[in-house]
This record gives C-alpha cells, structure tokens and sequence, in this order.
C-alpha cells in the first residue's frame, strides 16, 4: 500500500491510514449490529423450564422453522420471534444464511447455538432429558 496522500471524505490521509480506518470503520459498525440485536428475554419461569430453554428466531412460513421448534419444545421449553430487519442484517453480516437461527441456554447462559434445520443438535437435546 502506498503512503501517498489520498483525499477521502474526511481529509487527506496516506494509504495506511485510510486502510486502518476503514478497518476500524467495519468494526464499529460490526459492534453497532451486535448492540442492536438482542435476544429477547426468556418469558417462562425458570423453574419449569429446569434451567434450560431455547429461543429461535424463525421467518414467515418457514417449514424448517417451524419443524425445530416442534421437535425442541418437545424436550425444553420454547420461545420463538418473528426475526426483524435488524435481527436479519445482524445474522446476514455473521454470515447465518438459513432459518432458524436457535440459541439454547442453561439458566442466564448461551451453551449453544446453530441456524438451519439440524437435526443432529435437536436430537441431542432430545436425548439429554
């Protein structure tokens, strides 16, 4: 990279700044999904649930959607949102390129995670109970 001077929107910088800026740039923006993007709070009682319970986050008429939450509201209690365009850009930017996309916790913790239609975890957590 050259360390000639390159005006940019923001004044002249070198090659080697612009390049740092622009990394710090996608960082921060990267940062700026995540705050965005919460998980929603578990609204079932952590007792009934014995401390573990997933939340998915699914699309409209989605089968694999629905399918995993059928299959894991078997074993755990279950909390499912529509993803919103937030949701959805977060997931695209971390490269998830399928629904669901399913968090499991045990109490206030991620143990796990996954998107698409995988029945090898389902049936893992099918297994523990």
């Amino acid at each position: 990279m050259s360390n000639r001077m390159i005006r940019t929107e923001y004044g002249y910088v070198s090659g080697i700044e612009r390049s740092i800026i622009e990394k710090l740039s996608r960082e921060e923006k990267h940062m700026h999904h995540k705050e965005k993007l919460e998980v929603p709070p578990f609204t079932g009682k952590l007792d009934e649930a014995d401390g573990r319970y997933a939340i998915i986050f699914t699309k409209p008429g989605c089968v694999k959607c629905r399918q995993t939450i059928r299959q894991l509201s078997n074993s755990m209690t279950v909390n499912h949102y529509q993803a919103d365009d937030t949701a959805i850009a977060y997931f695209k930017y971390i490269g998830v390129r399928s629904m669901p996309v399913v968090f499991i916790f045990d109490h206030y913790d991620i143990i796990d995670q996954w998107c698409d239609m995988r029945t090898d975890k389902i049936n893992q957590y099918k297994e523990a109970d």
